[in-house]
């Protein structure tokens, strides 16, 4: 595994705002780790928009240009002079390591998070996961070279772990306006955002939680059954499931509480990642 030491701007970027990802990336094979950073901090980049943006529509702007600069670049046209992240993805579609409609797809995805209206259904919810958090995970096992198969279950690993971060995400996005859960659910199980804003949480969106949590667990089985062995050259987008892990043990304890302080007080343990990675299974 690599230092975490010396480390690019682009590898800093991934650490500092997205240190889960930047964990597994350590255990890439070292030709390809920096591939891996430059993905996650383009994926940095796009997810952090709707959070740092005033209005809407300058979000939509940015977004634009990302679209821009990805579809320009699978054209053979440069944007990005000067913004480091850009002209590293501008690189990778040059060279034909990035998939151009899960990358379309991830971008489009992002305008959900300007969007002031919740998901409708379920399966809206998990589309969203499918193309942010699965189709990240689908390209960085694609970067390492990986097979069909293997892609197809990294992305299952990948959707598992967005929908993980949304459950525990649902009381501070209702405390600023923002209902994650599908209203179709929300209405017929009666939860509102004031029921997230701030505990206790109710039973009702407990419940809910819970249903999610199933999803995880049953995408993170589907990963498992398409790949009961990986390829130690493709292992580091799996290793989000042994991260997810102690997560869904807090919630099954908790009764699907997303209020449960213990969601970010939980240490990474690179032990687990380490035993996954000897083992080659998830």
């Amino acid at each position: 595994m690599a230092q975490a030491e010396d480390l690019s701007p682009l590898a800093g970027a991934v650490r500092d705002f997205d240190p889960n990802r930047f964990q597994t990336a350590l255990f890439a094979p070292a030709e390809q780790r920096e591939n891996l950073m430059a993905l996650y901090a383009f994926n940095v980049e796009i997810a952090r928009i709707a959070e740092t943006v005033s209005e809407a529509l300058i979000g939509e702007m940015r977004l634009q240009w990302w679209h821009d600069l990805c579809e320009g670049a699978f054209s053979g046209a440069v944007i990005a002079r000067g913004h480091p992240v850009g002209e590293a993805m501008e690189r990778l579609i040059a060279g034909g390591r990035l998939d151009r409609p899960t990358l379309s797809a991830a971008i489009a995805a992002r305008r959900l998070d300007l969007a002031a209206e919740p998901f409708a259904t379920p399966a809206d919810l998990r589309g969203y996961a499918e193309d942010t958090a699965g189709g990240l995970s689908r390209m960085a096992a694609a970067l390492l070279g990986a097979d069909p198969s293997t892609i197809a279950a990294a992305g299952h690993v990948g959707t598992a772990w967005g929908l993980l971060g949304v459950v525990r995400t649902l009381c501070p996005m209702a405390a600023q306006g923002r209902l994650y859960l599908p209203s179709q659910l929300a209405d017929e199980r009666g939860v509102t955002r004031e029921d997230l804003s701030a505990p206790p949480v109710t039973e009702a969106a407990k419940a809910l939680c819970l249903d999610l949590v199933g999803e995880v667990e049953d995408l993170l089985a589907e990963a498992r059954a398409l790949r009961r062995r990986i390829d130690r050259r493709h292992l580091s987008p799996f290793l989000l499931a042994p991260l997810a892990r102690p997560y869904l043990a807090l919630l099954r304890q908790s009764g699907g509480d997303p209020a449960d302080p213990g969601l970010w007080t939980i240490v990474r343990r690179p032990f687990s990642l380490f035993w996954t990675g000897i083992r080659g299974r998830i």
